[in-house]
């Protein structure tokens, strides 16, 4: 789990709206002349997260088998969004939010908040199948959080005059609380199995 943990807090330093929409993206200007890749790199670092939560729950599952299936589809995920925002106004626009300039860079949006949906549905799904004598509450109060993040980015193109000034005062801190309730899940899980009886050795 350190790779999506690393993973979710590289994203929420990207999309934080003054550190990656603002002083990152400046930077990046700067030195390659592009607009918002900042935000591509936030939401390619999604998909890595997205990829550690959803081969987290097919072992919670038992089905291990759909964990390459699963790294097929986030590298799928990754290039589509890489294309999508080579091909939109998005590199070349300097602009708050991609999905508002339309076009393909609405696409780019509404895929990048159904990666961050599906990834936590498996999450909240994978509950259901973790064993009973680990508390689940942290790790699905994270997956709930989660949700909500992602439908606010999905939702906030359907009303982008009533939606877009709370973008910045909603979705961003839940963000940071969905990572810190994973973070503090993983922690409780690995403390969970490190004070776990080890078996007993086979006499000799």
């Amino acid at each position: 789990m350190t790779i999506t943990f690393g993973s979710l807090a590289t994203y929420a330093v990207l999309r934080h709206p003054s550190i990656g929409n603002v002083w990152i993206n400046d930077g990046i200007r700067a030195l390659t002349g592009l607009d918002n890749l900042a935000d591509l790199l936030g939401d390619l670092s999604g998909c890595v997260a997205a990829w550690g939560l959803c081969t987290h729950a097919a072992q919670a599952w038992g089905a291990r088998w759909l964990t390459p299936i699963v790294t097929r589809a986030t590298l799928a995920l990754g290039a589509t969004l890489a294309t999508l925002y080579a091909i939109s106004e998005a590199p070349y626009t300097d602009t708050t939010y991609i999905g508002h300039l339309g076009g393909w860079a609405e696409l780019y949006s509404y895929i990048a908040a159904l990666a961050v949906i599906v990834a936590n549905v498996a999450v909240l799904v994978s509950t259901a199948f973790a064993r009973k004598e680990i508390d689940m509450s942290l790790l699905m109060a994270g997956a709930l959080v989660g949700l909500v993040v992602g439908a606010h980015r999905a939702s906030d193109h359907f009303a982008p005059e009533l939606l877009a000034d709370t973008h910045d005062a909603i979705s961003w801190p839940l963000t940071a609380i969905a990572i810190i309730l994973y973070a503090c899940a993983g922690l409780a899980s690995h403390n969970a199995k490190a004070h776990e009886p080890m078996p007993d050795r086979e006499r000799v």
